[in-house]
Formats: structure tokens, sequence, C-alpha cells
């Protein structure tokens, strides 16, 4: 008797862990898996964030250029003052293509595996997944998702954290993100959630090179 309560507990336990599998879940972490969500597999690309008040109202625009996760071009537009990062160093310049003035080395010893770090942790905390179906966007049919997620704390970062929910929009003939929308942002240096909207778009442009400024 012993054996079949064995059995029917396991069945029962195999049951429970079928009904709780969520495809959308799945789905949202793989993207993480050299997919749209992998900032490494990634080709080049220009992007324009957006950052809106709660009333909608324009608070900043960042551009970037970024060639890949560990070579960056960054600032607020219209501020005088954008930073070019090459791996572990950084540069200062008043436009996106400088003039430059060498800025210092990032503290942590590894770019490539801090930004790796990143990656790993939204991956492993995805939450509140929702696959929110084919949508058109720009009139290119993509696949859209929301989630929250958030990184863990670093020693590399001062163990500082960031997250908040997502929503990408992904180009189904590219498998490319070209849409992002961050809301409730939250951050180990803020006292409460943001309640700000981030809007970035990005432009893939394979021919973008950032080369380490002369000295």
């Amino acid at each position: 008797m012993k054996g079949i309560f064995a059995i029917v507990a396991a069945g029962a336990i195999a049951a429970t862990g079928m009904a709780q599998a969520d495809p959308c879940m799945d789905t949202i972490v793989g993207l993480y898996d050299d997919g749209p969500l992998d900032s490494f597999a990634q080709p080049p690309y220009l992007a324009v964030s957006a950052q809106y008040l709660a009333d909608g109202t324009l608070k900043q625009v960042t551009d970037m250029i970024v060639e890949t996760p560990t070579r960056i071009v960054s600032g607020v537009r219209g501020s005088g003052q954008f930073l070019l990062a090459i791996d572990l160093e950084t540069w200062i310049g008043t436009t996106p293509t400088g003039p430059w003035t060498f800025g210092g080395r990032m503290q942590h010893d590894d770019a490539g595996a801090a930004q790796q770090a990143v990656i790993d942790d939204e991956q492993q905390n995805v939450a509140t997944p929702e696959c929110l179906g084919q949508v058109d966007l720009d009139g290119k049919p993509h696949m859209a998702y929301r989630f929250f997620t958030k990184t863990l704390p670093h020693p590399d970062r001062g163990n500082s954290w960031f997250g908040g929910q997502k929503t990408v929009y992904v180009d189904m003939a590219t498998n490319l993100i070209t849409r992002l929308e961050m809301t409730a942002q939250v951050a180990s240096w803020a006292a409460v959630p943001s309640t700000d909207k981030q809007v970035t778009v990005y432009t893939y442009d394979p021919s973008i090179k950032l080369e380490r400024p002369a000295d």
C-alpha cells in the first residue's frame, strides 16, 4: 500500500508542476539566450531614449551609439556632455563624436563580464510575464512582451541594483528589438519606484565602429 501511495503522490506532484508551467515565462526567459534580449547578440545600433514624466511631459532625451555592450557613446541631448566607453576606459566629450578627454578607468576588471552579469541577473529575475501577441509597429509585424525584472547587487557596481517593468517589441522579420518601454523603475539608490516612463527606439547600423581616441 505504501508503494501505491508513493506512486499516487508522485503523480500528483508531477501534475502540479505541469499545471504551474508557464509557456510565456519560458518564452521571455529564452529571449535572453542569444536572442533579442541578449545585448551581446545585437548588431551595432543607434538608440534614442526619451524619458517622460507621469503627466506625459518630456523630461529628457538620451542618445546612444552602441557597437557592443562594452563600446558605447551615451549622453543627454543638449547637455554638452557625452561619455565614450571602450572596454574599461572612458572619455568625456561635448558631442557624440568628441573631441574626447580621457575620463579614467572603470573600477571593475572585466567590462564584458560586468555586462554579462546584468543579462544573467535579468534573465533569472523575470516576473509577471505577459505575452501580448502580434502587434503592428511602424507598419511591421512585431511580437510584444511585458514583464518585470531587475539586477542583483554586485561589488563591481558598488552593490547597486536596478530594474523595472519592460515592454519589448521584437521585429518578427529580424528578431531584433525595435522599441523598449520601461515603467515602475526601481533602483538601490531610489527610495521609491519612479513614475516616469522611458521609451527607447533602436535603429541598427552594422557600419558603426567606435575607436579608442588617440592620446
